[in-house]
């Protein structure tokens, strides 16, 4: 079984999980298009790679690529039409047996490759692509017309696949198929910070469906009263700039406990982790309707046997039982925020009793390697008369 996994950018700090299901599949002749690589020191893997142009590359190819649109029925979401070529001679070529496609947008793009070429395509939707993104006509159309395509849609959570189906978008065959954690990886060990610190984080893109700058206003007041509270706030995005600015109309004294991280990748990850006590996701449904997949972050902080306090937001509750393997309050609540993190401030036993709860709970549906065979399980099955032709 040879795949091609197709993805925008190579790859996102952010996108860990990818990455380590991209691994998971090394015993394959597995293949990676991309149109542009990143952050690949970060996230070295060893493979053939095949890098497409975003865009037309002259304007014979954005005039074919216009005709090309108006035969598929795509109005944005679409290869020019040179790239497309491109791919059908490597497909062929390199003898591919199935497209894996991340996101969405990159599943639309690839659904002439099965058109014309009858190649088998899995798509897998993550979260915005599934959520917020509808919303945009052009998107949601050109999914319509593709969707019906592919072979099989893996969704990370059940309301990315409702959401698909409040808009009416049929597809052949869907799986819900979360992300993962790796467990040996993200296990409880000794501490080496001092016994009276307590460390409260978040760790995560900071956009705004993330809730953060609530959070840093929700753990104001807690600082001010706890002397033996920090907070470290470790990500990258678009409200990096609210946050800055709120650090700096913040008291000096109180700013002191306050550590804006910034971006990390996945090795510097389980420090942070292993140094906290507390971690707070303020998921919340964004301005724009983006809602959260399954974060990997919860995931991993649940791993680590971490007090958790976050929200009732979309498949979080399956997640999180209130008062069993952590704290759920409502979205957009800035008083329970600060009323439920202080109670894991004050009570280091209900800490350590939800913590090896919230590990418990993940044990059995959230190992990433028995999620990665059931992907493999997915492509081996969808490809299986496709191969040795």
């Amino acid at each position: 079984m040879r795949i091609l996994v197709v993805i925008g950018h190579y790859l996102q700090i952010s996108e860990t999980f990818i990455y380590h299901q991209i691994k998971s599949l090394k015993s394959y002749p597995v293949h990676i298009a991309y149109s542009e690589k990143i952050n690949g020191d970060i996230y070295p893997i060893n493979a053939p790679e095949f890098k497409y142009a975003s865009k037309p590359v002259n304007f014979l190819d954005r005039i074919l690529s216009f005709f090309f649109r108006k035969i598929n029925n795509i109005r944005k979401y679409s290869f020019s039409f040179f790239t497309f070529l491109r791919f059908r001679d490597y497909i062929r070529k390199n003898k591919i047996d199935i497209i894996y496609a991340q996101y969405g947008p990159n599943a639309i793009k690839v659904f002439p490759l099965k058109k014309y070429l009858g190649i088998p395509v899995v798509a897998i939707i993550h979260g915005y692509d599934g959520s917020a993104l509808l919303n945009n006509r052009y998107y949601k159309n050109d999914l319509k017309v593709a969707a019906g395509f592919f072979n099989q849609t893996i969704f990370v959570s059940d309301q990315l696949l409702e959401n698909f189906n409040e808009k009416k978008i049929n597809i052949a065959k869907s799986t819900i198929l979360p992300c993962g954690v790796d467990l040996n990886l993200f296990q409880k060990t000794k501490r080496l910070k001092k016994k009276n610190h307590i460390v409260i984080l978040h760790l995560g893109r900071l956009v705004p469906k993330k809730g953060v700058p609530d959070l840093f206003d929700g753990v104001i007041p807690l600082l001010v009263k706890y002397q033996n509270v920090k907070l470290k706030i470790a990500g990258s995005g678009p409200d990096s700039n609210i946050l800055i600015n709120k650090m700096g109309t913040t008291d000096k004294t109180i700013r002191r406990r306050i550590e804006l991280v910034g971006e990390v990748n996945h090795k510097e990850v389980y420090n942070l982790f292993n140094e906290a006590d507390i971690f707070v996701l303020n998921s919340q449904i964004a301005p724009d309707g983006d809602t959260e997949g399954i974060p990997v972050a919860l995931l991993e902080a649940m791993s680590m046997e971490l007090g958790i306090v976050t929200t009732r937001h979309a498949n979080i509750p399956d997640l999180i039982r209130h008062e069993y393997n952590g704290l759920l309050i409502s979205e957009k609540n800035n008083e329970e925020l600060t009323s439920a993190i202080e109670t894991l401030i004050v009570d280091a036993e209900k800490r350590r009793f939800y913590g090896i709860n919230a590990r418990n709970s993940i044990l059995n549906k959230f190992n990433i390697n028995d999620l990665n065979k059931e992907l493999q399980a997915i492509l081996a099955e969808e490809c299986s008369g496709f191969e040795n032709r």
